[in-house]
C-alpha cells in the first residue's frame, strides 16, 4: 500500500534477536505487508553485547531490591512525530 503509514508498529526485534520469537517477528512482517505501516525497531545504543549484560544486571538488580523501575540499559530514545490510527506492539 502507498501513502501515509495507518499503523505504527513497535518492534524489538533488533534489541532480542532470538529464535523462539521468530513467530511474532512473522507476525510483524504479515501486519507490514497488510497495510501502511511505520517500523519502530530500536537498536541497541552501545551495541548488542553491552545492551545484553546491561538488562541482565538491571533484571537482577530489580528482582533483588523492587525498585528498577527507570533504568534505560542503553536503548536510544525515539520520538513519534505523527498520530496513528492503530498502533502494534509484540
Amino acid at each position: 500500500m502507498s501513502g501515509e503509514p495507518r499503523v505504527l508498529l513497535f518492534s524489538p526485534r533488533r534489541l532480542a534477536p532470538v529464535l523462539s520469537r521468530c513467530c511474532s517477528y512473522e507476525f510483524e512482517d504479515v501486519i507490514s505487508e497488510m497495510d501502511s505501516v511505520q517500523t519502530i525497531a530500536p537498536d541497541p545504543a552501545l551495541g548488542p553485547l553491552v545492551f545484553d549484560y546491561s538488562s541482565r544486571a538491571i533484571n537482577k538488580i530489580g528482582r533483588a531490591t523492587r525498585i528498577v523501575k527507570g533504568i534505560n540499559p542503553g536503548i536510544d530514545s525515539i520520538q513519534v512525530k505523527s498520530r496513528y490510527p492503530l498502533f502494534f506492539m509484540v
